[in-house]
């Protein structure tokens, strides 16, 4: 059964899209102010991956919080041939921590918007096989939208400022559109979505409490 790429209503996917873009200019702005307030401040970096069929993603951030809570943004980087798809922003609630202080658990949501994410190694395989006399055109498509997912994340220090993080969440993505009429066979449009995010994260000022 074919997908159509805009299922969703075109003013609610526009919405959504301005939304999380404000969303993370603000997002941006608390950072500054964190890193301005004295406040926690650091670098990350996290191999990501869902059901939005685009792939592994890198995620290179600026992190910044106080107390128990924690703000990052950056830019998400495809695995495949690294393009560069679009921003995300992401935030942390601390909701509690071992005895040594070396594992903390925390809530955390994340979000994305796409300006020209591609299919992944495995959806572009997929999909040419269903559909050879698209191939050409379906390595080259890109696609515009967003997601938002929510979930855990375990924090592990290592040793002085660097840390080991892993999480795990559920939300979904949606698709505004792509830079062709090609209609995609497997790939849903917009679905419900699984995260996996493992990276490392270090801290530059602050502390951790």
């Amino acid at each position: 059964m074919k997908t159509q790429i805009t299922a969703l209503p075109e003013k609610a996917l526009q919405n959504q899209v301005i939304s999380m873009r404000l969303l993370m200019v603000i997002i941006g702005l608390l950072i500054g102010y964190t890193v301005s307030a004295q406040g926690r401040f650091g670098l990350s970096v996290h191999s990501t991956i869902s059901g939005n069929g685009f792939g592994s993603a890198y995620t290179p951030s600026v992190y910044g919080g106080f107390g128990k809570f924690t703000l990052a943004c950056g830019p998400m980087i495809q695995k495949r041939g690294g393009n560069l798809a679009g921003m995300h922003l992401s935030a942390e609630a601390l909701l509690c921590t071992s005895i040594s202080g070396r594992l903390r658990l925390s809530a955390y949501y994340d979000a994305a918007a796409y300006n020209q994410a591609v299919l992944g190694r495995n959806m572009l395989a997929i999909e040419q096989q269903i559909s050879p006399e698209y191939a050409e055109n379906l390595s080259t498509l890109s696609f515009h939208g967003g997601e938002q997912h929510g979930g855990f994340l375990l924090d592990i220090k290592m040793f002085g400022p660097l840390g080991m993080q892993f999480a795990a969440g559920f939300g979904h993505y949606f698709t505004e559109g792509n830079n062709t009429s090609v209609r995609m066979e497997y790939r849903e449009a917009n679905d419900i979505s699984l995260q996996l995010k493992a990276g490392l994260q270090v801290r530059l000022a602050g502390n951790n409490n």
